[in-house]
């Protein structure tokens, strides 16, 4: 998890509200505060799918922010993500590679 670790340092570390992002990414704040601060996550289903939110926020496949490969077929071009009637929405746009 060293990957992810590192990942999640450079794209969050110094946010200014740490607070709003956990909540955004339906993730405890505590629980983000201590993968910041370097603890390796357990994998339990509930951190999986806290994962692949993160991967979608910052516009990762699941397994590059994981592992540092990807293993995808597809590149990221675009994501975003919306709220409605309380429920939260990602949306990834993908390229297939070589075309």
């Amino acid at each position: 998890m060293n990957n992810f670790n590192k990942i999640i340092k450079e794209k969050f570390d110094g946010k200014e509200n740490l607070s709003r992002l956990s909540k955004e990414l339906q993730i405890n704040p505590k629980t983000l505060n201590s993968w910041l601060s370097g603890v390796n996550p357990k994998l339990t289903e509930a951190n999986l799918r806290a994962f692949e939110r993160i991967a979608t926020y910052i516009g990762m496949d699941l397994s590059e922010l994981l592992v540092g490969e990807k293993q995808s077929s597809h590149e990221v071009v675009s994501s975003l993500q919306f709220k409605d009637q309380g429920n939260t929405y990602f949306v990834k746009i993908t390229k297939q590679k070589g075309e």
